[in-house]
């Protein structure tokens, strides 16, 4: 019992072996089972249980036949039906039988020569011996033309057979009962009727009552087991007909048309599937035909569609141009439903960066003269288009990428046809995404400040109760304030300069000098550069206001603003008195001006605070007066206190800011009154 473990277990492999034929014991060199085939007339579903294999090419030498063969037989599921056996290979061909039981078998073979074993290969063997079930074929009813008798077939019913209906074969005015095929019990190839639309169609019938036999045919050429029978009814005239819905122009869509057609002799009235109908027909294709005077069609499909349009009426006469009857009716529908092809250039023009251009080709209709291109930044959010032109298959937009924060944005250009279809790109022609990175001109530098090539200003240091001021000069505009103070009626200069980044001066270059006054004004002012690419401007009197210069850039430069710059000027203010006041005397007469552009001060006037200091006190406010429109005031002042006496005043007049006054706020010079 011990010693029988090994002989099971080698009997076990053995046993394996046996069942997976494709890991088998094949030795490469063996005869190559590719040049394995079924015999010439056993192609196809075989309603015979044996299959002759034949080996070696047709026609050729030198060939050595293999000596034996290992095969086996299984199933659609993979179930072997046929044990795997060995036997010699005898003569120009062996034979593989197959279970009785139709089915899609599967042979794996293999073949031996010169004591090696070839691989193995897998093969078909379709068997069907199953007839179809008997049709009962259905003629039209009422009378048909010559070239349109058809019969509906009728079945056969399931279940049908595994290698399907591959067609029906028909016979006209044989003995009742005889089958359409030369052999009752399979059909040749060349005798199965034509066939298009779920109907049979039959060869070209005279005029008269016809005896119409059928049978179906399986795939494996085995007729139906009974014949099927009908009467046909048929007879020859020309309807006129008429066509609408058609388009002027191309489509970008199915297309409906509308067939009506009117006959005087025998009518056109619906008398069911054999009556009247009115046809279309598209591109050659089996026509859209309805009872009756009507008849409906859709043409789709691009391109430029042959519409045939024709009517039958109730004797079956039919202008379809077919065997001799008059040729029907046609008409052209154009037709294009496919999007045009939309792509942006490949590169960006260096001369001219913000121009975007995409190429439209469609080789129907053609390029519709509209479209757009619209642009978003990368990786998500809402496409915004700019302003397109479009002709000539091509759609153009200029992109202001300065306008719009750093980084990448992602474009799309849609188009479309003439027929009216879009089509919508974000790709370049090389397949490359078309993603920009803003801004897409070449970037200036614009310095700008107050003064001209260089800036003097005061620098003081108050310390305790004095004021020291030094004179310093500013040359780097960066360093220069942003904010000025000065008198009403001062021109101060300006300037700046315009450079590439690298630092090349950009001569010739027209600047913008905006300013906006603190009054609601705004001058624009046309400044050049010069050759250094600096310039320089003289701002001219008036209210405070904000300053600005801007260039607007070119096809290649990138538009660019100085940093804004703001200018306080202060209300001018004059104040005129006597130098020596009498104590207990007349009023001394406190007369001023405020100056100001025409049209400024309100009609009301302004405020004027008058203001007096004595020697070592702060300044103090004794009376508010009221100017008139022109910026005047008087205001008498008596000396009375005797302890003014000997006493050196000083006397200032204060403008401060109000409402509806675009100055800020300013004082005169003060004057000195001494009291007597």
């Amino acid at each position: 019992m011990r010693r029988s473990v090994p002989v099971l277990a080698m009997l076990l492999a053995v046993l394996a072996a046996w069942a997976q034929p494709q890991a088998g014991r094949a030795n490469p060199g063996g005869p190559d089972p590719q040049l394995l085939r079924l015999s010439a007339d056993e192609e196809g579903w075989r309603a015979v249980g044996e299959f002759h294999l034949v080996w070696g090419p047709d026609g050729a030498l030198g060939y050595a036949p293999p000596t034996s063969a290992e095969y086996r037989v299984l199933d659609a599921n993979g179930t072997v039906v046929r044990p795997t056996v060995e036997q010699p290979w005898l003569g120009a061909q062996m034979t593989v039988d197959v279970p009785a039981v139709p089915g899609l078998y599967r042979l794996q073979i293999r073949l031996e020569g010169d004591e090696r074993w070839g691989p193995w290969r897998e093969m078909e063997l379709p068997f069907d011996n199953a007839r179809p079930g008997p049709i009962r074929p259905l003629a039209p009813a009422g009378w048909v033309a010559p070239d349109r008798a058809r019969i509906e077939p009728g079945g056969p019913a399931a279940p049908l057979p595994l290698s399907g209906v591959r067609g029906y074969a028909v016979t006209v005015d044989a003995p009742a009962g005889d089958s359409p095929c030369a052999d009752p019990g399979r059909c040749d190839p060349t005798e199965l009727a034509r066939t298009g639309g779920g109907a049979i169609w039959l060869p070209q019938v005279p005029e008269g009552v016809h005896r119409v036999q059928a049978v179906a045919v399986s795939g494996a050429w085995l007729a139906s087991t009974e014949v099927g029978a009908t009467t046909i009814r048929v007879d020859g005239t020309v309807p006129e007909v008429r066509l609408a819905g058609l388009p002027e122009g191309w489509s970008r869509g199915p297309v409906r048309l509308r067939a009506s057609a009117l006959d005087r002799l025998s009518g056109m009235a619906a008398a069911g599937p054999g009556g009247p109908f009115t046809a279309i027909a598209v591109d050659g294709a089996v026509p859209a035909a309805a009872a009756g005077p009507a008849a409906a069609a859709t043409v789709a499909g691009d391109g430029v569609h042959r519409v045939l349009f024709y009517a039958r009426d109730a004797a079956g006469n039919v202008a379809d141009g077919q065997a001799g009857a008059p040729r029907p009716a046609s008409a052209a529908v154009r037709i294009d439903a496919t999007p045009p092809t939309v792509a942006f250039r490949t590169a960006t023009d260096p001369t001219d960066p913000e121009r975007i251009e995409a190429t439209v080709v469609d080789p129907l209709s053609g390029p519709a003269a509209r479209g757009s291109i619209a642009v978003r930044p990368a990786g998500g959010g809402r496409f915004e288009p700019l302003p397109t032109a479009t002709g000539d298959g091509r759609l153009v937009a200029r992109w202001d990428s300065g306008s719009v924060p750093p980084g990448n944005y992602e474009l799309r250009a849609t188009a479309y046809d003439r027929a009216g279809n879009s089509a919508t790109a974000r790709n370049r022609r090389d397949g490359a995404r078309m993603i920009l990175a803003a801004p897409l001109k070449a970037p200036v530098a614009l310095r700008f400040g107050f003064g001209g090539r260089h800036l003097v200003r005061q620098h003081c240091v108050r310390r305790g109760t004095r004021r020291r001021c030094r004179r310093e000069t500013v040359r780097a505009y960066d360093r220069r304030p942003a904010t000025r103070s000065a008198r009403f009626g001062g021109r101060l200069p300006v300037s700046g300069l315009l450079r590439r980044p690298g630092g090349a001066p950009l001569a010739g270059r027209q600047l913008e000098l905006v300013e906006a006054m603190a009054d609601g004004d705004r001058r624009v002012t046309a400044v050049l550069t010069r050759a250094d690419g600096s310039f320089a401007a003289r701002l001219a009197p008036g209210p405070g206001r904000g300053i600005e210069v801007r260039f607007a850039g070119d096809r290649v430069l990138a538009a660019a603003r100085g940093r804004p710059l703001r200018l306080i000027v202060r209300a001018a203010v004059r104040l005129r008195a006597p130098r020596d006041a009498r104590i207990g005397g007349a009023p001394a007469r406190f007369a001023g001006r405020v100056d100001a552009r025409p049209g400024e001060i309100p009609r009301a006037g302004l405020a004027v605070e008058l203001q007096f200091r004595l020697p070592g006190l702060p300044w103090g406010q004794f009376r508010t007066v009221r100017t008139d429109g022109h910026g005047r005031f008087v205001y008498p002042y008596a000396f009375s206190d005797d302890d003014s006496r000997g006493v050196r005043f000083l006397f200032r007049a204060h403008v401060p800011e109000q409402a509806g006054w675009p100055y800020a706020a300013g004082t005169s010079l003060p004057i000195a009154v001494t009291g007597r």
